[in-house]
């Protein structure tokens, strides 16, 4: 945050997407699938995947399989594997990287919008301005 603020001119603005991936409590590792059709052809896209979230770097990893099916068979795979992948912040952290790089005028908002976030949000997009 610190090289953005920096290579801002003043009055110059950054807007960051955030995600909470893990809370106390959740399982720190799981797998799912998830498939889509598509009406035209009946082709059908299935991705399964697994992930682990390590508490102490708040960071995770990912391990996806894209299957291409058509009339039952599989016509294409690929597998994807992020170590790591994704580091996850709380909104407290984030405003916290915010602050300390020197951003002012700070606002956190809802996803991706101008509703003002709940403190129980998990995605959150932050805007700081610098002075």
């Amino acid at each position: 945050m610190q090289c953005i603020h920096d290579h801002l001119e003043s009055g110059g603005a950054v807007v960051a997407p955030f995600m909470t991936l893990w809370k106390e409590g959740n399982p720190l590792e799981g797998e799912f699938t998830q498939e889509a059709t598509r009406p035209e052809d009946g082709t059908t896209i299935r991705r399964t995947g697994r992930y682990r979230f390590d508490p102490e770097t708040q960071m995770d990893e990912s391990h996806d399989t894209w299957e291409v099916i058509q009339d039952g068979q599989v016509v294409e795979s690929e597998v994807h594997e992020q170590v790591p992948a994704t580091r996850s912040y709380t909104q407290a952290e984030a405003i916290a990287l915010f602050e300390q790089a020197g951003f002012k005028d700070i606002q956190v908002f809802r996803e991706f919008t101008f509703e003002p976030v709940k403190s129980t949000d998990t995605i959150f997009s932050i805007i700081g301005i610098k002075p």
